[in-house]
């Protein structure tokens, strides 16, 4: 008896091999035979299946995963734009704060010595001298470059300057023979084109005015 287990054979096939051997080949071995090429079907379509199945849940991890790490990307670049947003707000705050300390400094040492326009004159001019730090409001010199002075050796430079000493309110307290401030703005407006270390005291007053 010819064994055909195992073979995987169509129906056709099977009819020749019955007709070529026909009376060697028993009909339950024939029948055997079908169900044995029906069972490799059914194993192989199940294999088959099983394969497409394990094949699309690996793509749908390596999608899930693209999709996971492109979120993760975006979400880390949104995060960084933010805390950099943030970052120079802060540093806008800052640098803010720290001019508004100078300012008011220097508006101090001004109305410390002088009134009225000479005094917000002086406090514009000093704020130019001042520099915020670590360690505080420090004194430059005319080139911006920080020096040893103390705020003090700031107001007692103004205060000794001669184009502001007839300003101080000591001395037109005392009433020692001050001049009155010469607010007439000087003719052909030349203290326009100077800065304001370069007017006199006298053009100061005048450019403050020509402002109101």
């Amino acid at each position: 008896m010819i064994n055909l287990d195992g073979l995987e054979l169509d129906e056709s096939t099977i009819a020749k091999i019955k007709e070529q051997n026909s009376g060697l080949i028993a009909e339950s071995e024939v029948e055997g035979l079908r169900k044995n090429r029906d069972e490799l079907l059914s194993e192989k379509k199940a294999a088959q299946e099983k394969a497409r199945t394990i094949a699309e849940e690996a793509e749908a991890e390596r999608l899930k995963a693209l999709e996971n790490s492109k979120s993760y990307k975006e979400l880390s670049q949104s995060l960084q734009e933010k805390l950099q947003a943030l970052e120079t707000e802060k540093q806008k705050v800052a640098e803010m704060q720290q001019q508004q300390t100078i300012k008011s400094t220097a508006e101090e040492l001004a109305s410390g010595l002088f009134d009225g326009k000479i005094a917000k004159l002086v406090a514009r001019e000093m704020q130019d001298r001042l520099k915020f730090t670590a360690d505080g409001v420090m004194v430059c010199d005319n080139d911006g470059k920080l020096t040893a002075a103390s705020l003090k050796d700031l107001s007692d430079e103004f205060k000794a300057d001669p184009d502001y000493q007839q300003y101080l309110i000591a001395t037109k307290a005392s009433g020692g023979g001050a001049n009155t401030p010469n607010t007439v703005k000087p003719a052909g407006g030349g203290a326009s084109n100077k800065t304001l270390q370069q007017m006199s005291a006298a053009e100061k007053v005048a450019y403050l005015d020509s402002k109101r």
